[in-house]
């Protein structure tokens, strides 16, 4: 996962005891004149734009805040649980009954030997790439019949723990079904198995292709 550039961090580490104002979200973020004296006796502060408001003197850091609030918006978007929405042109039942039989599953999901739509319930699978397959370890820990099932999902040997959220939402005669995989970034980043790109393409067929085929076929 992506890491805060070391150096700037060192820098500011230099200001932790005085008083200092960080304002990511505007145009001028600032350090308050306290710790102007600080600043003058150390090599950090030489060179750096000044000027005076309202009898305060403030050094202006654009450059490396910037850089700080541009990776912490990465991070973020690292982080960010991966959703996507789709809505299927039949009763939610219908649909709910595709994500929790596991005779119904088989035809657009993984192969379950197993499944129970039952908090507690643990339940394993293959699933991965052409190059590679792997067992995933699922536990269900939260179910509400016929509008959400929530379960983790692990990989047997992997360090990693993510959990994947199923929402029915019933719109007259039709059902939108939203999908949550929250945790990605807790799996190896070193492995474009596991790469944020990798769950997006292959949630995107399985939300977006294999279950609405499946659903129009029975």
């Amino acid at each position: 996962m992506l890491k805060p550039d070391s150096n700037i961090f060192k820098g500011l580490r230099l200001f932790k005891f005085y008083s200092i104002s960080f304002y990511l979200n505007t145009k001028q973020p600032v350090i308050r004149h306290e710790a102007i004296p600080y600043l003058q006796s150390r090599s950090v502060g030489r060179g750096l734009p000044r000027y005076r408001s309202q009898g305060r003197y403030f050094i202006v850091f654009k450059q490396s805040l910037n850089k700080i609030k541009t990776q912490l918006n990465q991070i973020k978007m690292e982080t960010t649980p991966f959703v996507i929405e789709r809505t299927y042109n039949v009763p939610a039942e219908k649909v709910w009954q595709a994500i929790t039989n596991k005779d119904k599953m088989r035809q657009w999901y993984f192969d379950l030997k197993e499944f129970k739509p039952e908090v507690g319930f643990e339940f394993q699978f293959y699933g991965g790439s052409k190059d590679e397959q792997y067992l995933h370890l699922c536990k269900i820990t939260e179910v509400i019949a016929g509008k959400k099932l929530k379960h983790s999902w692990q990989y047997d040997g992997i360090p990693g723990e993510s959990y994947v959220t199923f929402e029915l939402f019933a719109e007259d005669d039709k059902t939108r079904l939203r999908l949550t995989h929250e945790g990605l970034e807790t799996f190896p980043q070193n492995k474009p198995d596991f790469a944020r790109e990798s769950f997006s393409k292959g949630w995107t067929y399985i939300i977006g292709t294999s279950l609405p085929e499946y659903l129009e076929r029975v």
